[in-house]
C-alpha cells in the first residue's frame, strides 16, 4: 500500500486536480486515469461523505476517525485501495465493504480495534478470487481481545492464509493472554464468558454470530469424542445383550437336562 501510494502521488505531479473534492482532501487523477483522494493528517473525526465516486485510492491515514459504518464507502465501487492506518477506529460495521468488489487492500493497522467480524472481508475476498486477484488486509498494532470473536482470524493464520498479515497481531485481553501473538494462543482459549457484546460501526449493539465459537479443529475434536462415546456405549449394550442371550441359552440347556435326568441334578 505504501509503495503504491508513493508511486501514485509521484505520477499525480503531472495529473489534473479535481474540483469536486471534499474540502479537507486533495483529489488528483493520474496519467492512467486513476483518481487518488488524499485526506491524510487532516484531523478528520469521520470519513467524508462527498468523496468522488470515481475514486480508486482513498488515503485517510493519520486522522482521528473513530468508526467505519455500513455507508462510509457507499457508492465507491471503484476503490482498489483504502488506507485507514493510524486512526482511532474502535468499531467497524461488518457491512462496510459489501460493495467493494475491486478492492486489493485495506490498511486498518494502528487503530483501537479489539475485534473485527469475518463477514467484513467476505465480499472483497470472494471478488478477488473470482477475478484472479489477491486481496490483503493489514491489521497490525491493534489492542486485540483474544476471545471467541477473534477465533476465526487465528484459524485463518493457522491455515497459512495469505490474506491477513500475521505480524504484530498481539492480544491485549484477557490478562492471561496479554502479550501473546494471536497465532500463539491455543484454539480452546478463544472463549467468551456470557454473551459478548459487539458495538458495530453503525452504532448498533449486537451479539456475535457465534458467542462460543471455536476453531474447526476444536469442533472436529468434540464431534469425534461424541462419536467415540456413542460407539463405546453401543458396544457395551451389544456385549450385554450377547451375555444375556448366552445365559438364557445355558439356562434352557440345564433345564432340559434336569427334566431328562433328574437323578443327576
Amino acid at each position: 500500500m505504501v509503495l503504491r501510494e508513493i508511486f501514485l502521488l509521484s505520477v499525480a505531479m503531472t495529473a489534473v486536480t479535481v474540483n469536486a473534492c471534499p474540502s479537507a482532501c486533495k483529489c488528483t487523477v493520474s496519467l492512467y486515469g486513476e483518481m487518488v483522494v488524499s485526506c491524510g493528517g487532516m484531523g478528520l473525526t469521520e470519513i467524508p461523505e462527498d468523496i468522488p465516486r470515481r475514486a480508486v485510492y482513498l488515503i485517510l491515514k493519520d486522522n482521528n476517525i473513530t468508526k467505519v459504518t455500513s455507508y462510509s464507502f457507499k457508492g465507491l465501487k471503484n476503490l482498489q485501495g483504502i488506507d485507514l492506518s493510524n486512526n482511532k477506529i474502535s468499531h467497524i460495521s461488518s457491512a462496510a465493504l459489501r460493495h467493494q468488489g475491486h478492492l486489493d487492500d485495506i490498511d486498518l493497522s494502528m487503530n483501537k480495534l479489539t475485534s473485527v467480524s469475518q463477514k467484513l472481508f467476505d465480499f472483497p475476498i470472494s471478488s478477488a478470487k473470482t477475478q484472479g486477484r489477491r486481496f490483503f488486509v493489514y491489521l497490525a498494532n491493534n489492542p486485540w481481545g483474544c476471545d471467541c470473536r477473534m477465533a476465526w482470524l487465528a484459524e485463518e493464520l493457522a491455515s497459512g492464509s495469505k490474506t491477513f498479515g500475521d505480524r504484530h497481531l498481539d492480544c491485549t485481553t484477557p490478562a492471561s493472554l496479554a502479550g501473546l501473538s494471536l497465532s500463539e494462543v491455543p484454539p480452546t482459549s478463544f472463549v467468551c464468558s456470557g454473551r459478548a457484546i459487539i458495538p458495530n460501526g453503525d452504532g448498533i449493539v449486537a451479539t456475535p454470530e457465534e458467542p462460543t465459537s471455536f476453531p474447526v479443529a476444536y469442533r472436529v475434536a468434540v464431534v469425534f469424542g461424541c462419536i467415540t462415546g456413542l460407539v463405546t456405549i453401543l458396544l457395551l449394550v451389544l456385549t450385554a445383550m450377547l451375555y444375556q442371550k448366552r445365559r438364557i441359552k445355558l439356562g434352557s440347556k440345564y433345564e432340559l437336562r434336569w427334566n431328562k435326568h433328574p437323578e443327576f441334578v
